[in-house]
């Protein structure tokens, strides 16, 4: 059983394991479990997460957040009375995975340019489920992969009955960003949304007041963990779960207890977003401290390390001669990596392609780079999943028909500019592409991108942070269901836009 990534797990074809799509479906899956006991016990595997993919939406209005029971508002996708003729039924389920994700878990922000849970809405589904049914979450005595992002009412204490209830969970993914606006809000009307943001914040404040701090003794029973996905957690209460491979929880801990967990780790760790905060002093500028985060030297002894980001590293060993070859012969397992801007270009691609060809990402912010850096990247590294070069300004459409013809299984893909050209050529030969990262794209028209949907089934997030005209962002925002834009103004366009 893989423990690093669950969504090609619960997609297994045994009819074992079954990834629900649609609300016909679950309830057609409700009446069957209901009435055929052998069917609901042999069910091992069960993932509702596709249920809550965010569809397009051209009319704004739709976009306004669900409150559950809600006079002729939108149905809860998933309920309470669901959830316990699953938990009653299906005794069995070694995986349950309602919230989304796995990529929150194997590579955390990293990959997302637009945030993990980009193109998903949970306001409908797990966040309509309520405290007591999650608690007895705890009855599926067999679970070992647990997914409840997104579900706002999963309290410390049901947590906790989770540990005792289900020893064997290797996996598990908590905590959501229920208090994150609607991505639609600032379009919407200003006087309807200021109400809603003061009434939330007085919910937020109460709830806030009845939260307790996470305690070692919470976290106790999780002694067969591997891998955690919780926002709100610290390192300080988990750092002693003895086999903990990936970990994404508060970002920041105490330099002792980060660099504890490393060394009493270091024979299993492969991924971690935990760092330590420190202070940086530019020679050149001594008088002005530069706030950094880092990850301290003891992660060099993490061999099977596999995500790793140069720039969260001591500043001046991050960017001295002979420290990337350190990285290489520390971390031979990479998949994950993230090279800083002033990497030298012709030493950094002959490694890369000779050493790390089990790359699935590589983010790099160097305005050196060109065709032929990309051409030799793409051909080395088929295995290529996402590819975010933000200030590759020499990348021209012969580097992007290179990384199309070579990387065809791209997901993510991050360029300064991207002309109607290479729209067409990704369309045409990168139909896995589930996000595009774009500077500018002032050359595009709607007749370029209105077929999006249809050559990009996958697609599900955009961002771009410079000029495009109007046309376009509307004609994206009925095709894709996460659409960032952060600028000034829409050209052709005389009136101010928001960023969203």
């Amino acid at each position: 059983m893989s423990t690093s990534n669950w969504f090609a797990f619960t997609s297994n074809e045994s009819s074992a394991y079954l990834k629900i799509t649609t609300t016909e479906l679950l309830d057609k899956f409700i009446d069957e479990i209901s009435s055929n006991d052998a069917f609901a016990k042999a069910l091992k595997g069960l993932d509702v997460s596709p249920l809550f993919i965010r569809t397009a939406v051209p009319d704004r209005e739709e976009a306004e957040s669900h409150e559950c029971n809600a006079e002729g508002g939108n149905p809860c996708l998933f309920t309470d009375s669901q959830l316990t003729t699953v938990i009653e039924k299906c005794s069995n389920l070694e995986v349950l995975c309602i919230g989304y994700g796995p990529q929150i878990i194997e590579a955390g922000v990293l990959l997302n340019v637009s945030g993990p849970e980009a193109g998903y809405q949970t306001s409908n589904g797990p966040a309509c489920l309520s405290e007591d049914v999650l608690k007895r979450v705890s009855e599926l005595s067999k679970l070992e992969i647990l997914n409840l992002y997104g579900c706002d009412n999963l309290s410390q204490d049901a947590v906790v009955l989770i540990g005792r209830g289900c020893p064997n969970l290797k996996q598990l993914c908590i905590d959501g960003e229920d208090d994150e606006e609607d991505d639609f809000e600032d379009i919407l009307n200003e006087e309807e949304d200021q109400d809603a943001a003061d009434k939330e914040a007085e919910e937020e404040i109460v709830e806030e007041e009845e939260e307790r701090p996470w305690t070692v003794e919470d976290w106790k029973a999780f002694q067969n963990l591997e891998v955690l996905s919780a926002d709100s957690v610290e390192l300080a209460v988990v750092a002693d779960l003895p086999k903990l491979t990936h970990v994404q929880i508060y970002p920041f801990a105490e330099p002792d207890v980060l660099k504890k967990f490393i060394e009493s780790h270091a024979d299993k760790l492969r991924y971690t977003n935990v760092t330590e905060e420190y202070t940086y002093t530019d020679p050149e500028d001594p008088e002005t401290p530069i706030p950094h985060h880092k990850l301290p030297v003891e992660i060099l002894k993490c061999s099977k390390l596999e995500s790793f980001n140069m720039n969260v590293y001591d500043y001046a060993e991050s960017h001295s001669e002979g420290f990337f070859r350190k990285v290489i012969e520390s971390f031979p397992n990479l998949k994950h990596l993230e090279l800083t801007d002033d990497s030298d270009v012709a030493t950094t691609v002959a490694s890369v392609t000779s050493k790390l060809t089990n790359l699935e990402t590589l983010i790099w912010d160097s305005e050196e780079i060109t065709d032929e850096t990309v051409g030799a990247i793409s051909k080395a590294l088929p295995n290529l999943k996402n590819f975010l070069l933000a200030f590759g300004e020499e990348v021209s459409d012969n580097g992007v028909a290179a990384i199309a013809e070579n990387l065809k299984s791209l997901e993510q893909l991050s360029l300064p500019t991207i002309s109607p050209a290479s729209v067409n050529v990704l369309k045409n030969q990168c139909p896995k592409l589930v996000e595009v990262g774009i500077i500018r794209s002032d050359s595009l028209t709607k007749e370029h991108v209105e077929d999006l949907k249809v050559r990009l089934p996958n697609l599900r997030g955009i961002c771009i942070t410079g000029d495009i005209k109007k046309e376009v962002i509307e004609c994206l925002m009925a095709q894709v269901p996460e659409v960032q834009y952060h600028l000034e103004g829409l050209e052709d366009n005389g009136e101010e836009a928001d960023e969203e």
